[in-house]
């Protein structure tokens, strides 16, 4: 075990496991998707019992997340709750060469009709290591809804994260809140400013984008699933 890692469900061997997985130098571009989307099933699950068959849900997920992470999330969902719907963002996310503030500004977006009536948002990020692409795209749906709840999923999370997004909101948004993660890291690599071990690197490359731009003029199957229903 890696002593600037600690495991949420450390009983849990199927998560540690694909934790794992992700963490693998030999890993290929469809093994990692899987894995991510086995991790979306598992969130879902771990937020079972906190999430109500009477209430709806609009998922709140970046591009290259959706086809995988995002996805299992809301097949883990269904059944659970009323209603699930999607919200995706293509983010241009940017830190500055001097340790500046990171931007990560939305470049198009994709909201499922019904979406923003939902009852409550589902956040999804395959790591959040600050609080800049959540606190973005969260910024620019809660200008048109009011969750009663808002939780914030992410297979990884860094240490100090939570605190950080909490701090970007008002205490009247803050307050409504509800993180799950599987794992907690306490370091980031000094040069590249990721989290250690984080999800293995640049989720780009290891989803197989390649680059951001690439990302970004890339439409998820789960939103041209959605586009005309």
């Amino acid at each position: 075990m890696n002593k600037n890692r600690v495991y949420k469900y450390q009983d849990r061997g199927d998560i540690i496991s694909h934790l794992a997985g992700l963490l693998s130098p030999q890993v290929s571009v469809s093994d990692y998707q899987n894995e991510m989307y086995s991790l979306g099933q598992l969130l879902a699950d771990c937020i079972g019992n906190r999430v109500s068959i009477n209430s709806s849900y609009c998922v709140v997920s970046t591009a290259e997340d959706a086809d995988f992470l995002a996805k299992g999330v809301i097949d883990g969902l269904l059944g659970k709750v009323k209603q699930v719907k999607l919200a995706c963002f293509w983010n241009y996310h940017s830190t500055p060469i001097n340790g500046g503030v990171s931007t990560a500004p939305i470049i198009k977006k994709f909201i499922e009709t019904g979406a923003e009536s939902s009852d409550n948002l589902i956040v999804v990020k395959s790591i959040i290591s600050g609080s800049c692409v959540v606190k973005t795209n969260l910024t620019a749906l809660i200008e048109s809804m009011d969750p009663k709840k808002i939780f914030i999923l992410s297979p990884v999370m860094h240490v100090d994260a939570a605190t950080k997004l909490e701090s970007d909101f008002p205490k009247s948004i803050s307050k409504r809140f509800d993180f799950e993660y599987l794992a907690m890291d306490k370091l980031r690599d000094p040069e590249t400013n990721e989290v250690s071990p984080g999800i293995g690197g640049s989720v780009y490359k290891l989803l197989g984008f390649g680059s951001q731009e690439s990302k970004n003029n890339y439409t998820p199957e789960l939103v041209k699933a959605r586009l005309f229903v």
